[in-house]
């Protein structure tokens, strides 16, 4: 049940992670889209 729960979150996080840099990417502020890639990988990697 942790288990769930913990991927649970981080498939949360990750799809809220994507949909803010995809926003900030579609504005102008390309350099965010990069940020929050490598905070995407953080997240898998952990």
């Amino acid at each position: 049940m942790h288990a769930d729960a913990t991927q649970t979150v981080s498939d949360v996080l990750t799809s809220v992670v994507v949909i803010i840099g995809w926003q900030l990417a579609s504005r102008g502020y390309y350099w965010f889209d990069t940020v929050f890639a490598l905070i995407v990988s953080s997240i898998i990697f952990i």
